[in-house]
């Protein structure tokens, strides 16, 4: 028969080498320090080593920010949902005693805002902090320039002629651009001496 006990149901002194006394060192803690997501993102976070037995309580400074749903037993495991870009504290509130960790909720933003490379070669462009939910749509403004191959939130970009192509991505509604620069191949000659 296994029982399942929380630091807080062990009794206060315990013998040394106690086979119990291991589970009285583990004390209540979340199970991330910090927390990074993108706006629409989720991720879950866990207040371990309670007491089933025991309420656990979640709330967000700033629901508008992210939002919490809580889950198991007890309520020891919760969702976050990140909302709008900014930074937010997330606490849980568990037998007279608060846990807290910073969330950091970040809106979507293009590896590069501008770049250059030859003709015939390659360079990889991603939009960063978004959710595979959420459609990313990429687009050339001149293919005879730059030609773009898709990958999701990644997009391979080939300089097909000398000139400037503009690369932009659609995700939720709102256009992202690169700049992107196609330089001529140098051309090397050379001169035989007599």
């Amino acid at each position: 028969l296994t029982v399942l006990m929380s630091p807080d149901m062990l009794p206060k002194h315990l013998p040394a080498g106690s086979p119990i006394s291991a589970l009285a060192a583990s004390p209540v803690s979340l199970s991330k320090k910090t927390v990074s997501l993108p706006v629409y993102g989720q991720t879950k976070l866990q207040l371990k080593n309670t007491n089933p037995q025991k309420k656990v309580s979640w709330s967000s400074k700033s629901t508008r920010i992210a939002t919490v749903k809580a889950a198991g037993s007890n309520g020891n495991t919760v969702t976050i949902t990140g909302k709008k870009a900014g930074t937010v504290t997330v606490s849980a509130k568990y037998n007279g005693r608060t846990y807290s960790v910073k969330v950091s909720v970040k809106s979507p933003s293009l590896s590069k805002k501008s770049c250059s490379l030859a003709v015939g070669k390659t360079t990889a462009l991603t939009l960063k902090n978004t959710v595979r939910s959420k459609k990313t749509v990429w687009k050339s403004s001149k293919t005879g320039v730059a030609t773009i191959k898709v990958s999701g939130s990644k997009v391979a970009v080939t300089g097909k002629k000398a000139g400037t192509a503009v690369i932009s991505a659609t995700y939720n509604g709102k256009k992202y651009s690169c700049k992107v620069t196609v330089k001529a191949k140098k051309v090397t000659i050379a001169i035989a001496k007599d």
